[in-house]
């Protein structure tokens, strides 16, 4: 670790890097372990941060002098609950998220207490409709940086998510603005004042974006976005102007989502402020204390930034010069002077990193790994692949590999979604194969997200055609290449990866040794029937799943040709299929259907139904089940 030592050590003991290079590669339990720092941020001066860090059963805040950084840290011993994260609402009062369990269940509360701990309380403790009717009464929509006495917090009364005017040193709650039926989420200009409400649509699947009139006494709908859609418009930031609002977006049928000046009482849109050539832009850096827009946020590869100021730009050259391995590096938290910057880094050997930038020195503090035990030298690098596909389309993905020379065994793991995307960047699933000896290929298809529309618009009704011939090609660089070995191939997915892997096994069974369906679909008919015959996915949702998919009356034939379960027969490899039990993006029956399918066919097929499980956010045991399977199953069948 790098420079202050001192610091180091007096931060946390666990922050150590142990010994010399270990080879050995970490264990499941290594890999689903719990953070040993759950949280940090840092006080508007800069001169102090607050620190959750392991074990969180103990009840302690850690606070740790930047100015001085031979000073002893403060531990603050909270008597009640255990503190998950922790916010500063000024330099003399800093908010805890604690779990609660003195009504018997968890309950996340938010404790307010001055720096050294003292006079604390619980805020909305009085409050008892509020306290009847949440859960969650911790969650933070603006700090209100003008406002050092108060927060503003969204909250349930009767059955609307409204926003909360909360006094940080009483703990009492004053009604801001009410929300709709479905509204889940606010967001809130640079004064503090309600800017955007987010209401639920289509089953959680598309979001619908209200926005106030000037004087804020009506809210119109400005947009209805699909969940994979948010960026055809999408707020990112809002400026020192309340009427104007930064908004990624495609404008005009642009290609790529780019960040524009958007009028709200007009609903216009004003000039362009970023965009990227290749890449859709993917967020905005905002000073936290002016509201000025600092930087546009793209992911290439790896995240990267277009600054406004030559100053800010050459910050973050020195943080990717001191930050090894190609970090991504992300902005937490800045001191209100703009001197100090709080980052978190990842990279294929990082999984998490927490750093200090002061402006002053120019120096760089390591604050501490995130999972000590996941060392670099643990962990297995990763390389950026280009290849073209058979019909010259240029395609991007990611080659993690284990540390022994190649050319290796590939496990070829193509992503959810389909219009999500891989970037270069730590991932467990890679990770934990690398660590097994396999090399782990994610191509980013055509139809895959962030690189525009007509790149995503080009996997429309491509489920099992040039979707999964850019998987194949991919696979075929790489042993051109001489990177992989040719004969010792599996195909191993998630989701929409999940049905690539089963449409790998049938329709190029020659490619691959074994496959792997995690929540895959098996029958698109089957899940279009689903969206249609599921209220919660509304008529958006059916109408999305059929432009992907295809229409089921025109589109009958290409339908039943690229449905794995309906092709069987054709599959000579061994097929392992486990599926959520609770799953509703993709029912169960996808599993079953295509496990019947192969033993009518007399295939090699073996279900594994995952107890208490749905789609995604599996708890630990389960995660832990899928590694070992899928170490097993690789392990017996990829030679």
């Amino acid at each position: 670790m790098s420079g202050a030592t001192n610091f180091i050590l007096g931060l946390v003991a666990a922050f150590a890097t142990a010994g010399p290079a270990q080879a050995k590669p970490p264990s499941i339990a290594e890999f689903l372990a719990s953070p040993t720092i759950h949280a940090m941020d840092m006080s508007p001066s800069g001169d102090r941060l607050a620190v959750v860090d392991e074990p969180i059963t103990d009840g302690t805040v850690i606070i740790y002098d930047l100015a001085d950084p031979s000073a002893p840290p403060h531990n603050l011993n909270l008597k009640t609950g255990f503190p998950v994260s922790v916010t500063w609402a000024s330099d003399d009062r800093l908010l805890i998220t604690m779990i609660d369990t003195s009504q018997g269940f968890a309950r996340l509360r938010l404790m307010s207490a001055a720096p050294d701990g003292s006079d604390a309380l619980l805020l909305l403790e009085d409050e008892a409709d509020l306290k009847q009717r949440n859960h969650n009464l911790a969650a933070i929509a603006d700090t209100m940086v003008n406002d050092e006495r108060s927060i503003l917090m969204p909250l349930y009364r009767t059955t609307t998510l409204n926003l909360y005017k909360v006094d940080v040193y009483t703990g009492a709650a004053k009604l801001v603005v009410r929300g709709g039926r479905n509204t889940f989420a606010w967001a809130t200009d640079i004064k503090g004042a309600p800017a955007a409400r987010f209401d639920i649509a289509s089953g959680g699947r598309a979001i619908k974006i209200f926005m106030p009139n000037e004087s804020r006494s009506n809210w119109r709908r400005v947009a209805i976005v699909r969940e994979d859609d948010k960026w055809d418009f999408f707020p990112v930031a809002y400026t020192q102007d309340p009427n104007v609002m930064l908004v990624a977006a495609r404008v005009n049928e642009t290609d790529r989502a780019a960040i524009y000046r958007y009028d709200i009482a007009n609903a216009a849109y004003l000039e362009k402020v970023a965009e990227h050539p290749r890449v859709d832009v993917t967020g905005a850096m905002i000073n936290p204390w002016t509201g000025a827009f600092e930087a546009a946020v793209f992911v290439e590869d790896r995240v990267s930034y277009e600054f406004v100021s030559p100053v800010l730009k050459r910050r973050m050259e020195t943080l990717n010069a001191a930050i090894p391995d190609q970090a991504n590096i992300a902005v937490v938290d800045s001191s209100r002077d703009g001197g100090r910057w709080l980052v978190t880094a990842t990279a294929p050997r990082n999984p998490g990193s927490f750093h200090l930038y002061d402006d002053a020195t120019g120096a760089v503090r390591d604050l501490g790994p995130v999972f000590p035990q996941l060392t670099p030298q643990r962990l297995s690098d990763a390389r950026v692949i280009r290849y073209a596909t058979r019909d010259g389309v240029e395609l991007t993905g990611y080659l993690t590999y284990p540390d022994y020379e190649g050319p290796w065994p590939l496990v070829v793991m193509p992503h959810g979604g389909p219009e999500a995307r891989d970037n270069y960047g730590y991932d467990m699933f890679p990770q934990f194969l690398a660590s097994r000896g396999f090399a782990v290929f994610q191509p980013n298809f055509r139809g895959s997200g962030g690189f525009g529309g007509a790149f995503a618009a080009a996997g429309h009704r491509e489920w099992g055609g040039r979707m999964q011939d850019d998987v194949t090609d991919g696979v075929e660089h790489l042993a051109r290449a001489g990177l992989v070995q040719r004969d010792h191939v599996c195909i191993v997915g998630l989701s929409y990866g999940g049905y690539a892997a089963l449409a790998g096994a049938a329709f190029t069974p020659d490619l691959y040794r074994c496959a792997v369906a995690i929540n895959g679909v098996s029958d698109l008919g089957l899940q279009l029937d689903h969206y249609r015959d599921n209220e919660a996915f509304g008529e958006e949702g059916y109408a999305y799943a059929v432009k992907s998919i295809g229409d089921p009356d025109r589109d009958a034939a290409m339908i039943a040709a690229r449905s794995p379960a309906r092709h069987a027969e054709a599959i000579t490899i061994p097929v392992f299929v486990m599926h959520g039990e609770k799953d509703e993006l993709v029912p169960v029956a996808h599993a079953h259907r295509m496990i019947d399918a192969l033993e009518a066919a007399g295939g090699q097929g073996r279900l594994l139904i995952l107890k208490e499980a749905g789609h995604t956010n599996w708890p630990p045991k389960v995660t832990a089940e899928v590694l070992r399977e899928l170490e097993l199953f690789i392990g017996a069948n990829i030679f």
